[in-house]
């Protein structure tokens, strides 16, 4: 055993002094490093927020129309939104439900600042005949559906609302640094 572990040391600086017998040259205090600006580079985002419109690199999303929807199924009120997102990339797909993370629904009540969650029950919120229902279940599906690159489409989403007295507002969030872009907006509850 002690020759296994003399041996196994004796290799260990054999391998050391075989290293590379160029000095590291010592780095400068205000010398950057190259990977830090790789990584600043990479982190630097060109997404805006105006108006309600949501600019990024590769598409646009708007808020279209919203409106103020209660669900049979639902003990609460429902928010619910339309949106228009186009595809500005040549060669990538752009799933809308993805997009929609950029966005952030919130209310406020009585204590808090509540984050409003897009988990609403809406498909009988207009009525509950087949045609109505059906037509409800597209819109929804279009939400999961890959838009082609240079295309437009209109999709919807519902939000759950804490409350049927206070506005919502919602703002555009950066996708990298998840920082507030532009100012907020504000959709009237009442």
């Amino acid at each position: 055993m002690k020759k296994v572990l003399f041996l196994m040391i004796g290799m260990g600086m054999f391998l050391t002094a075989c290293g590379s017998n160029e000095e590291a040259e010592p780095k400068k205090e205000n010398e950057p490093i190259q990977a830090e600006k790789v990584v600043a580079e990479e982190n630097e985002s060109n997404s805006t927020f105006e108006n309600g419109v949501l600019e990024t690199e590769k598409y646009t999303l708007s808020v279209e129309k919203t409106e103020v929807i209660q669900s049979p199924m639902e003990d609460k009120p429902g928010l619910f939104i339309t949106f228009n997102l186009t595809n500005k990339t040549q060669d990538e797909d752009i799933v809308p439900d993805e997009s929609l993370g950029q966005l952030l629904f919130q209310q406020e009540n009585e204590t808090s600042r509540v984050d409003l969650f897009s988990n609403y029950h809406f498909l009988d919120a207009f009525g509950e005949d087949t045609e109505t229902y059906n037509k409800m279940v597209d819109l929804s599906n279009a939400n999961a559906n890959a838009l082609l690159p240079g295309k437009s489409v209109e999709f919807v989403q519902a939000y759950t609302l804490d409350n049927e007295d206070n506005d919502v507002t919602f703002v555009g969030v950066d996708e990298i640094t998840l920082e507030p872009l532009g100012d907020k907006q504000t959709i009237k509850i009442k």
